[in-house]
C-alpha cells in the first residue's frame, strides 16, 4: 500500500464535504498540468484543485479503468496552470510553481492527507472546461480542468464522474478554505475572487 511509506508526523486531516455543480461548461484552449507524483494513490485518493482561494474539488488520480489507455496511478490531470494546489501546512501552491522534487499534499475521501513528492509536472495546450460549484455552507469554487471524457472528479459518493459528463445538480466532493492567500500563505484580508 502507499501510505506504508508515510510517516504517523505527516498524517492530518482537513475537511472534505459535498457540493451542487452549478455550471460545467466548454471555455476554450489553454495550459493545463498533469501532477506525476513520486508515489501511486488509491482508489480513494485525489488532489484538491481550484482557481480561487476559497476551495477546491477534489480530482481523481488516473486509478479508474478506462477502455482506450493504459491507467497512470502516479497521476493527477490536476487543470489549469494558474489553478491552486491545496498543499500540507494550509498552504497553496499555484499549479506552475510544482516542478520535480516539491511537496504535494494527497487527500482521500474522508480527509486524511498523506504528504508526497512531485515526480514531474506535465504541461500541453488543451480544451478546457469550466466547473463551478457551491458549497451546503455557500461558498462558492471553480476550476478549469482539460476537458476530456477521462478527467475525472469524484461524486459525493465518492465515485469517479467523467467531467465531460457533469451535469447541473450534480453532487460532488471538494474543500472549502477561508480566501485570501499571498505568496500561497493565508493571510487576513479582503480579497474578492471570482
Amino acid at each position: 500500500s502507499p501510505r506504508l511509506a508515510v510517516s504517523v508526523v505527516d498524517r492530518a486531516r482537513i475537511r472534505i464535504e459535498p457540493a451542487t455543480v452549478l455550471r460545467t461548461e466548454p471555455v476554450g484552449m489553454g495550459y493545463r498540468s498533469c501532477i506525476d507524483a513520486a508515489t501511486l494513490f488509491s482508489e480513494n485518493e485525489g488532489m484538491i484543485v481550484g482557481s480561487t482561494s476559497q476551495g477546491g474539488i477534489l480530482c481523481c488520480p488516473e486509478v479508474f479503468y478506462l477502455p482506450y489507455m493504459e491507467l497512470r496511478p502516479f497521476r493527477v490531470n490536476a487543470g489549469a496552470v494558474h489553478s491552486y494546489v491545496y498543499n500540507a501546512g494550509n498552504k497553496t501552491d499555484y499549479m506552475t510553481e510544482l516542478r520535480a522534487g516539491s511537496p504535494i499534499m494527497i487527500a482521500d475521501l474522508e480527509g486524511n492527507v498523506r504528504r508526497a513528492t512531485v515526480g514531474r509536472m506535465k504541461t500541453e495546450v488543451r480544451p478546457l472546461r469550466l466547473i463551478e460549484a457551491e458549497f451546503d455552507s455557500g461558498e462558492r469554487v471553480n476550476v478549469l480542468l482539460q476537458d476530456d471524457w477521462h478527467v475525472r472528479i469524484y461524486s459525493a459518493e465518492g465515485k469517479p464522474l467523467n467531467i465531460t459528463e457533469l451535469q447541473p445538480g450534480d453532487r460532488i466532493l471538494g474543500h472549502v478554505a477561508k480566501p485570501g492567500r499571498h505568496v500561497g500563505i493565508k493571510v487576513e484580508e479582503h480579497i474578492l475572487e471570482s
